[in-house]
């Protein structure tokens, strides 16, 4: 199909603009930035990036309609990606392991094709099942085998816990892909990547004022945490700016199934961010693991092509 190579391209830089946003979050929390500011600060970059996107955008191509009754399936897409699935997996990452945290993520393609096969009547196949279960095995399982045994900076995270929050950040992101899937047949991609940027700056810094133990608050000396803060803003202009337009593109491209599919390639991604970035040592098996990925996409795309 003609829209399969440029919808994979655009999944694929998503996945590697995606990991290094992680990557840079994680440095950011272990600098001394809080979780709720770390989310409240990296939205309100995204929601300013894409605001400004916007506002470009409509002065050279024209403003986009912005049909009132399709806004709330647009909040709804925030509500998925990023507030909850943000949440549930910056919870996790702040005590956990990048290594760990990644791969649990990964489940998010068997949520969408059961979501998209549902709601989007998306069709699954025999060798598009057994593609998935490759990208699952390869990003889920063989990397938190090796995991088990091998000791992390939980903190205090219990392995339970952080398989919970990594599930539910999965599930939220399937979530995400398919209701953003019915968003975009009913208003312009600027109205919906907007829309679900500035939902999401107001429920972190909603969440971040509330966390608040003491009002009003002390704030830290500004050279302690300008590092964090820049690592932060990063994060959220990857994140925001770039990834949700380039993801919510693919999947009007692609599909939900497929798009989902690909964009578990984070995983090498990550690999690579956490060794380079944030100095851990994946073990064997996350290796093994990243090739059983990259073989399972490749029978995704085959299987897509008719090949």
């Amino acid at each position: 199909m003609s829209d399969l190579l440029p919808g994979v391209g655009l999944v694929l830089l998503s996945a590697c603009l995606g990991a290094l946003a992680h990557a840079l979050g994680k440095r950011a929390l272990d600098g001394g930035l809080s979780t709720p500011d770390f989310l409240a600060v990296r939205s309100l970059t995204g929601a300013t990036c894409t605001c400004l996107v916007y506002v470009a955008l409509g002065f050279r191509y024209g403003w986009p309609a912005v049909p009132m009754a399709v806004l709330p399936l647009c909040i709804a897409v925030g509500c998925c990606h990023p507030i909850a699935s943000n949440l549930f997996y910056f919870g996790g990452l702040k005590g956990g392991d990048l290594s760990v945290m990644s791969p649990l993520i990964n489940t998010s393609p068997l949520f969408t094709a059961i979501l998209a096969a549902i709601f989007l009547q998306e069709p699954q196949t025999f060798l598009s099942i057994l593609a998935l279960l490759v990208i699952i095995f390869g990003a889920v399982v063989v990397p938190l085998s090796g995991a088990a045994h091998t000791p992390t900076t939980g903190r205090g995270h219990s392995a339970r816990r952080s398989a919970l929050l990594g599930l539910s950040s999965a599930l939220s992101i399937a979530l995400f892909l398919v209701v953003g899937k019915r968003a975009l047949a009913a208003a312009d991609i600027r109205v919906v990547v907007l829309t679900l940027n500035v939902a999401a700056c107001g429920a972190f810094a909603s969440i971040a004022v509330v966390s608040r133990r003491q009002w009003p608050p002390q704030i830290p000396q500004a050279a302690a945490l300008r590092r964090p803060i820049l690592l932060t803003v990063a994060s959220g202009i990857l994140v925001y700016a770039l990834c949700s337009y380039l993801s919510l593109t693919a999947v009007k491209l692609i599909g939900a199934s497929l798009t989902s599919c690909f964009a578990s390639t984070n995983v090498l991604f990550g690999m690579a961010f956490s060794v380079l970035l944030v100095h851990e040592k994946p073990s064997r098996e996350r290796c093994l693991g990243a090739a059983l990925v990259a073989i399972g996409c490749a029978l995704s795309a085959l299987v897509r092509s008719g090949g």
